[in-house]
């Protein structure tokens, strides 16, 4: 062999082909041979017969770059539409398929041909393993390759279902919220970013429905919430707003707008509508009066507030409001404070005998002034 070196272990075997003998050099000893003609001289030891033969080593040919033609560059996660994309490498020459460097199990691939076209179909569900982001997908043939990216992305659900809803504490019926995300995808539910406890809501199919209950939504601050129903690949979310209930509006059933005199001793009672065990406190002109001069009682089924006179002395004259605060309301009436009247002192009568006094004296007094003037005048 080019100059008379024999073969090493390894480089060459003899092997017995129909009856011939066959010579076969292994392909790690070629690949070894510099680009060019190589001459192997082989002898055979019972004659003098020699055969030569010449092997022409080549650098391989260009790969061949084939391209993908058609398909799709963007997956959903979690959704069950398969990727596929068309290529112009021969079906029949197809060895292979790589996303990202990594070999993929032929299980989660396909290649077919269809009208002409090589058609290779991924598996949705390998995908999601992949992530988010942009992966590379190369097709390998033969004599070459064909390569794309697809880009996992995460799915975009809405609410169907309870969208800016808004919740009155209080209410006792549960909120629906549901999203279009598949009730197989669910993960959880957030609460203006956090994690709500799986305690606090209900999970149903159709497609992903979330019932919160009472007690939790009861527990949220008075304003704007965010909700947002998380599924495996993608999430909805809304806005939820708390509000108080409206007050309710009691009333004063019985001694409303009455008037009370400065000094008397007579308490101020009140009936009202509101329930004895809802009363929470009682206001004069927005000041909290002190329990220790009010009472609040129950009798044949009403409410009857009694206010201490002592405390009334502390008001002036005039009009006062009085608000009755109830846990879900309040009630009001108005309540006049007047001063005692005044009563004349006995030595100073309050009757029309001072005024003719005064009359009779002025009449006597121009009596006593005409007698002068006429005496005055017969001297003269």
């Amino acid at each position: 062999m080019d100059g008379g070196s024999g073969f090493e272990d390894g480089q060459m075997e003899l092997d017995n082909v129909d009856g011939f003998t066959a010579f076969v050099l292994k392909t790690a000893y070629l690949e070894t041979l510099s680009e060019g003609e190589h001459t192997f001289k082989v002898d055979f030891k019972n004659n003098s017969d020699t055969m030569t033969i010449v092997i022409k080593a080549a650098q391989p040919a260009e790969p061949v770059e084939y391209h993908i033609t058609d398909g799709d560059s963007e997956h959903v996660i979690g959704s069950e539409e398969n990727v596929v994309v068309e290529t112009d490498a021969p079906a029949d020459k197809i060895t292979g398929l790589e996303i990202d460097g990594e070999e993929v199990d032929p299980q989660y691939y396909t290649v077919t041909e269809e009208d002409g076209k090589t058609i290779i179909t991924i598996d949705s569900e390998y995908l999601d393993t992949l992530g988010k982001g942009e992966h590379k997908i190369t097709v390998v043939a033969e004599d070459g390759k064909a390569e794309t990216t697809v880009t996992s992305v995460e799915a975009s659900y809405t609410i169907i279902k309870g969208a800016n809803s808004t919740w009155v504490k209080g209410t006792e019926e549960g909120l629906l919220i549901a999203s279009d995300a598949p009730f197989k995808l669910f993960d959880k539910v957030k609460v203006d970013g956090e994690a709500v406890a799986a305690e606090n809501y209900s999970a149903q199919s159709g497609s992903t429905e979330i019932t919160f209950k009472p007690e939790y939504l009861d527990s949220l601050a008075v304003g704007e919430h965010t909700v947002e129903i998380v599924s495996t690949n993608g999430s909805a979310s809304t806005k939820l707003t708390v509000e108080e209930p409206e007050p309710v509006e009691y009333h004063i059933t019985d001694g409303a707008n009455q008037t009370w005199m400065q000094g008397s001793d007579e308490e101020v009672v009140l009936g009202t509508d509101a329930p004895a065990d809802m009363i929470t406190g009682l206001e004069i002109d927005g000041e909290a009066v002190d329990p220790e001069f009010y009472t609040v009682t129950e009798e044949d089924g009403k409410t009857v507030i009694t206010i201490d006179p002592n405390y009334l002395e502390t008001l002036g004259e005039g009009d006062h409001q009085i608000t009755v605060q109830v846990e879900d309301g309040k009630a009001e009436t108005i309540l006049k404070i007047v001063a005692p009247e005044v009563t004349p002192t006995p030595d100073e009568p309050d009757t029309g005998d001072r005024s003719n006094l005064k009359l009779t004296l002025m009449m006597m007094l121009v009596s006593a002034l005409g007698y002068v003037f006429v005496s005055r005048r017969k001297e003269d």
